[in-house]
């Protein structure tokens, strides 16, 4: 780009996001990112009107949506390369774009991102990294780190943890299926039948449901299976799952979910039948109890990967990885209001005891 252009620098607003919900145990601390600097993916014409910083290495961020789940993730990222010497705007520069759901565009921002050069791209959700990974294959650049993809191999993105595009690295997010089920017959020692709302256009989390098919069958547990292709048939499938006799609801990391979880718990609530979440922020907003990942912490794995491969490692070494830390969470205030006693043994193992529902904020 011109010397005009190198000159020019991106300005990056850092909100500070504190988390704050009345729990017990360890939480994820609050840090600061920046805002995007291009919420909405630009014309190629305008992207070539922006300079980078061309004397410190340069990370480009793609969310498919703007959600308070995946500023999570940021958070923890950004905490990474904090606690190994990056500094924003100092020794590294980190530019957030989002296609706001729209896989074509995705595909574009990767595009950009590869013009610019970008040192790597930290690649949020499953629909994100397909389309990631389609506009990016031929050239095999720039290294990309993933996450909040439940199976990268359902994806069609790698065969194994090993067996996968050399450029490419990332922590999966499956959610411990079986674990999940055995919390419910813990809790609900009498519930057989269990819904879970999911996007059937999307190959993991049909993987992903699978899993709980054959877990269940050897739990004497049954799985409702209700389905929803956009955002504005989440609440629909979520009755629809009840309606079919579900005792109990799971709220799985499905993209599609996640991107109206309000819509979701209104109608679970509604329809009076508690919820079991796959991560630890779900119970925040009103699941009775969740068991999975903590999205900060995978996103602060996330960017230790990437600092790997800023030092110098090539991402073909680098296996794709499962989270690190589970946690299993509480809500104590939607146990009372739906007049379920939560056993002791769940309540001493809860890691977050939260006491308030939080409402989500919609994704953007």
């Amino acid at each position: 780009m011109g010397e005009m252009y190198r000159r020019l620098t991106f300005t990056l607003v850092i909100a500070l996001s504190l988390i704050m919900v009345s729990c017990s145990g360890q939480k994820s601390p609050p840090v600061s990112s920046p805002a995007s600097s291009t919420n909405v993916a630009p014309t190629p014409q305008e992207e070539t009107s922006v300079g980078v910083n061309e004397e410190i290495p340069v990370i480009g961020i793609s969310e498919f949506v703007i959600t308070d789940v995946f500023q999570l993730v940021k958070d923890g990222f950004y905490k990474a390369l904090e606690d190994n010497g990056y500094i924003l705007d100092k020794s590294i520069q980190v530019v957030e774009k989002s296609p706001q759901g729209d896989f074509a565009a995705a595909g574009t921002i990767a595009s950009q991102f590869q013009q610019q050069k970008v040192d790597g791209m930290f690649v949020l959700s499953t629909p994100n990294l397909q389309a990631v990974y389609t506009e990016t294959r031929d050239e095999e650049s720039p290294p990309i780190v993933f996450t909040v993809v439940q199976s990268p191999y359902a994806a069609g993105v790698a065969k194994s943890p090993s067996e996968k595009p050399d450029y490419i690295t990332g922590v999966s997010t499956f959610p411990p299926t079986k674990e999940q089920l055995l919390l419910i017959k813990e809790i609900f020692p009498d519930v057989t039948m269990v819904g879970v709302v999911y996007n059937s256009g999307e190959a993991n989390s049909k993987e992903v449901i699978d899993s709980y098919k054959k877990e269940a069958a050897n739990l004497g547990l049954e799985i409702i299976e209700s389905v929803a292709t956009r955002t504005d048939e989440v609440a629909t499938a979520t009755s629809a799952a009840v309606d079919k006799g579900s005792e109990v609801l799971i709220l799985p990391n499905d993209n599609l979910v996640f991107s109206a979880i309000g819509a979701f718990f209104q109608a679970a609530s509604s329809k009076k039948v508690p919820v079991i979440g796959s991560d630890n922020t779900s119970a925040s907003y009103g699941a009775v109890a969740s068991l999975g990942q903590d999205f900060y912490t995978c996103g602060y794995q996330s960017g230790e990967l990437m600092v790997r491969i800023l030092k110098g490692e090539d991402p073909k070494d680098i296996p794709i990885e499962l989270p690190n830390r589970q946690e299993l969470s509480i809500n104590l205030k939607s146990a009372q209001d739906l007049q379920i006693a939560l056993p002791p043994s769940v309540i001493e193992r809860a890691a977050n005891k939260y006491e308030e529902i939080s409402t989500p904020s919609q994704s953007k």
